[in-house]
């Protein structure tokens, strides 16, 4: 969709088509790294802690810009090197069809979008990355007893990319049941941090 793995997130939202949206994130009050992380998680709002005036001005000034702050906090803890996420269509701020970046050490280490069933983006993700290094499928079952099978696939990158897409069943009251595909790009890096806490152990289980 036009990213590379690693890139920066000056990169990343030129080729979104946002080249001056860091400028103008620019323009907001300097913010400490704290009000940055609690702006990213909630445009700074909680009920534990008062609101301070610093905040008060950014949201202000949000405001006047026309800007979301919450993704600029974002963008802005995303150049500081800190994990932050940002979507591929700023107008879309929940990433719905355009996808999610997630950003690490300033570059782009995870990209997540989600497309349709799996019969039909298996031939697109073939044509561009090859067959697939493993193909699996699940059955799923919805609390009606009905049951699906879903698709995997994955492919692993002469560079350590993984690659992923994971089809999902839905229930829609106006369209009936339907098929999504997740699709994730992990950096070799990022794929091995997820493995890493996949097996974390629970603290729980004894």
């Amino acid at each position: 969709m036009g990213h590379k793995m690693g890139e920066s997130v000056s990169q990343y939202v030129a080729e979104a088509g946002y080249p001056n949206f860091l400028n103008q994130c620019h323009q907001l009050p300097a913010a400490s790294q704290n009000e940055l992380l609690r702006e990213s998680e909630d445009y700074g709002y909680s009920f534990d802690e008062k609101v301070t005036k610093e905040e008060k001005l950014e949201w202000k000034a949000a405001e006047r810009l026309h800007l979301d702050l919450r993704l600029c906090a974002n963008a802005m803890l995303a150049e500081r090197g800190q994990r932050g996420r940002l979507v591929k269509d700023f107008r879309q701020i929940g990433g719905a069809g355009g996808g999610t970046a997630t950003f690490d050490g300033g570059k782009l280490v995870r990209f997540e979008v989600t497309m349709n069933d799996m019969a039909k983006v298996l031939p697109s993700l073939t044509e561009k990355y090859g067959q697939p290094t493993a193909t699996s499928s699940v059955d799923l079952q919805n609390a009606y007893g009905a049951t699906f099978t879903a698709g995997r696939a994955m492919w692993e990158m002469p560079d350590g990319t993984k690659i992923l897409a994971i089809e999902d069943v839905e229930f829609s009251s106006t369209t009936g049941y339907f098929r999504s595909t997740d699709i994730t790009f992990l950096t070799k890096e990022e794929a091995s941090r997820e493995e890493s806490r996949s097996k974390t152990p629970n603290p729980f289980v004894h």
